[in-house]
């Protein structure tokens, strides 16, 4: 599927059921079967499976000569040459988005079930700054639903940017703004802690996407050439 909001990014979704999973679903779909993840629970080796699986999909719609993705030293994707992508399941679903890296250096996507009320308590203060508890008070949305987005915003822009970067970094170095809701659809804007630009071809400002759905949030970002 095309993206709509991003014409330039090619996506797969997937459901699965883990209670259907079996490792010889890897060799039927000629998709490598990573050597640490034979000891891995059933969970983690479906979840890896849908989404190469996905990343399969987009790979031969858009006709790439390599539909191999391997994974990093940090377990990130590595994309065939040429290509660049992001990842994400939950909730019994993968998503691939995928693009051609002269139209699209980097991409990030990320789908997070909607915190309840107890794990809000537990994880707000980490992953909000104070300015960003202020913000989030004139949002039209329940707390842990805005929290939710906030959070899934900043999984985003960490896997859009860690290919750039080649660092990890804290929830305290990206700050999250509303700038759009309407429809269970939105838009929101990110500022980049200065220690972000060092190494990265980009601006302090990225914007991103977010849809919203009964069970889970899907938020994008992506960064053009």
């Amino acid at each position: 599927m095309v993206l709509k909001e991003y014409p330039e990014i090619y996506g797969f979704e997937c459901e699965f059921n883990q209670e259907m999973y079996h490792d010889d679903l890897y060799k039927k779909a000629d998709i490598e079967f990573p050597a640490n993840l034979h000891q891995a629970v059933t969970k983690r080796k479906s979840e890896f499976f849908a989404g190469r699986y996905s990343c399969l999909r987009v790979l031969k719609l858009l006709q790439a000569q390599s539909k191999f993705v391997g994974v990093g030293s940090h377990r990130e994707p590595l994309w065939p040459e040429g290509f660049t992508g992001s990842i994400s399941h939950c909730c019994g679903s993968a998503l691939a988005v995928i693009s051609d890296k002269r139209q699209i250096i980097s991409v990030g996507v990320d789908r997070e079930n909607w915190f309840d009320e107890k794990v809000a308590k537990q994880v707000h203060d980490i992953v909000l700054s104070s300015t960003e508890k202020e913000r989030l008070n004139t949002v039209p949305l329940q707390f842990n639903t805005a929290l939710t987005i906030v959070f899934s915003a900043k999984e985003s822009a960490f896997k859009a940017l860690h290919p750039l970067i080649r660092r990890f970094f804290g929830f305290d170095a990206v700050s999250v703004e509303f700038i759009a809701i309407e429809n269970n659809k939105g838009a929101f804007r990110i500022q980049l802690d200065a220690s972000l630009l060092r190494n990265c071809p980009c601006s302090n400002i990225l914007t991103g996407t977010f849809s919203i759905r009964k069970d889970y949030v899907t938020t994008l970002i992506s960064l053009s050439n």
